[in-house]
């Protein structure tokens, strides 16, 4: 388990298994900035992280990936058009070199936020990294805040729970996602 937090900016945490406790892990590279709400998965060995908002509030849209052998970050610079900034998204891992981010939320010109219903996977096996958008088959509503888990990778299959409309609605309910 690895954490990264709006106060990590040269260090994770780590669970250390034998002292039962979150450790601070120092890192190396180009470490993402002070940020909260953003979403991270799993790929292999590195931890993949994507979006949030910076501590005067704006949303990011850039990914880094932190190979949990070196503790060494790495920005990515992906080609294609990504997600658009947010955060709130959920996150997971299709095997050991894509992530998918799913939803999540953006500002609104209203100043309020406004929930995202679209898919995308991000491929770090590729030079460059690249993003792709996806279609993913069911009929869950545009939220943020949700969990994303892996049910099977080939076909993608993930479940989406909960989440809330912002300001509006919370959500309890389940969906099966599958990508393609």
């Amino acid at each position: 388990v690895v954490v990264h937090t709006f106060r990590c900016k040269s260090s994770v945490l780590r669970w250390d298994s034998s002292s039962r406790k979150l450790v601070e892990q120092p890192t190396y590279g180009p470490a993402p900035s002070s940020r909260g709400l953003h979403v991270g998965a799993a790929c292999g060995s590195k931890l993949v992280i994507f979006g949030g908002a910076d501590k005067s509030g704006a949303m990011c849209s850039d990914a880094f990936a932190l190979d949990t052998s070196s503790w060494e970050w790495t920005a990515l610079q992906p080609k294609g058009i990504g997600p658009s900034p947010r955060a709130g998204a959920c996150a997971a891992s299709i095997g050991e070199t894509k992530m998918v981010v799913a939803y999540g939320a953006e500002r609104s010109d209203a100043g309020g936020l406004d929930p995202r219903a679209d898919v995308w996977t991000l491929d770090i096996s590729s030079s460059p990294p690249e993003w792709l958008m996806v279609t993913a088959e069911g009929d869950a509503a545009a939220r943020n805040a949700a969990s994303l888990t892996t049910m099977s990778t080939a076909p993608a299959e993930l479940l989406l729970h909960g989440g809330w409309k912002p300001f509006v609605k919370t959500y309890d309910d389940t969906h099966r996602m599958l990508l393609s």
